[in-house]
């Protein structure tokens, strides 16, 4: 932590607040305060990366979209769920426009929109981005890549909020054994399939 943070300054003296480069290293640095939990922090460096940057990149910049994405995280993780779905919809308007539906970037940006939906509320759109995801994951991935398999169990979550007990049932327990095979039965990731298939066999 303590050499990105002597980067940053460095970058920050040598070649000014709002080069790119030294904008990608506020991002390295905000990254590592958000794997350590400290999304304040981390929110409070992005907020200043995106202020310099919607100055000196376009509205269409990757690293600028990058930005957004990583701030609407933080959000998620401070309770502030409004203002991190509203930052993902502008991420996926843009990144559908520039990259495709079917870019890995969008995608991603398609999950935790999808999430940030469920957060407050929203369970129809949440599945029906869900829904998307999943299909483009399996049409680009394959059915048994891990993405893909993330994508089935978020959906499988998604049917069981809404009731869809039986279509729940069915696709977690699909989830589940690619994951034992691919992933192994003691990957946080087929854990969690595991306790799914638990639940909804219980409904």
């Amino acid at each position: 932590m303590e050499l990105r943070e002597k980067i940053l300054e460095g970058r920050q003296t040598t070649l000014g607040n709002e080069d790119p480069r030294t904008l990608y290293a506020m991002q390295i640095l905000a990254r590592s305060y958000r794997y350590l939990g400290r999304y304040q922090r981390a929110m409070e460096l992005l907020g200043q990366a995106l202020e310099k940057s919607q100055r000196s990149l376009g509205s269409k910049d990757p690293g600028l979209l990058s930005i957004m994405h990583g701030l609407a995280t933080c959000y998620r993780n401070l309770g502030r769920h409004q203002e991190a779905m509203k930052l993902l919809e502008q991420v996926l308007e843009a990144r559908q426009r520039t990259l495709g539906s079917e870019h890995p970037d969008t995608l991603l940006a398609m999950t935790n929109l999808a999430v940030s939906y469920d957060d407050i509320g929203r369970q129809q759109e949440a599945m029906g981005l869900m829904e998307k995801t999943l299909e483009a994951t399996q049409r680009t991935l394959g059915s048994e890549h891990p993405d893909t398999l993330g994508a089935m169990y978020n959906l499988a979550l998604s049917y069981s909020r809404l009731g869809r007990h039986q279509e729940a049932n069915e696709l977690s327990k699909k989830a589940l054994e690619a994951r034992q095979r691919i992933l192994g039965s003691e990957h946080p990731h087929t854990l969690d399939s595991t306790k799914l298939v638990a639940y909804c066999n219980k409904n």
